[in-house]
């Protein structure tokens, strides 16, 4: 690619100039995963023409739109892609960044709870799959179906802990026996 190229052709007495306006080819970088709702952008810096980030599926907010190295945030948990896109007075030119965003939400596991007996299940209902582990001397008698059976009196903490693609997160639990 020939690019910002100036021409002078003489006829005679007459000067002609010859510019090529030719636009940068975009290269919005990589596909990435990550762990959260938002990530520092790399495109390349265009030579000829300006350039501007959008979302084709997303509310996502760039910091400085028009800025090939910028911040996007508000990114939502799943694919979502971004177009670098660089527009000249010859064409408009673009091309695309699929981010992953493979963050965990918090899930929902209820509140702290006493309980006058001494075996519970525990319970999550989500969209994640996940393990529960026990902080204390209480028994899981059914691993599948989260039974704690042996619970001593007091308060005993388990945790839940979700795994998804590369990121995961654990949440605290708090059991009272009485």
């Amino acid at each position: 690619d020939v690019v910002g190229v100036e021409w002078k052709i003489r006829n005679n007495t007459t000067s002609t100039y010859i510019k090529n306006q030719k636009t940068t080819h975009p290269n919005a970088g990589k596909d990435t995963a990550i762990c959260q709702n938002n990530l520092k952008l790399y495109a390349n810096n265009p030579t000829i023409g300006a350039g501007k980030w959008y979302s084709l599926s997303s509310s996502a907010i760039f910091s400085d739109p028009t800025s090939h190295n910028t911040l996007v945030s508000n990114l939502p948990i799943g694919k979502d892609t971004l177009v670098w896109q660089i527009s000249s007075v010859c064409d408009t030119l673009q091309d695309t960044i699929v981010v992953n965003n493979q963050s965990i939400p918090k899930p929902d596991l209820g509140v702290d709870k006493n309980q006058c007996v001494d075996s519970v299940h525990l319970v999550y209902n989500g969209a994640y799959s996940g393990v529960w582990t026990k902080l204390g001397d209480s028994i899981f008698s059914d691993t599948s179906k989260y039974l704690v059976d042996s619970l001593k009196l007091g308060t005993t903490s388990y945790v839940w802990t979700i795994l998804n693609g590369l990121c995961s997160k654990y949440y605290k639990f708090n059991l009272l026996a009485v």
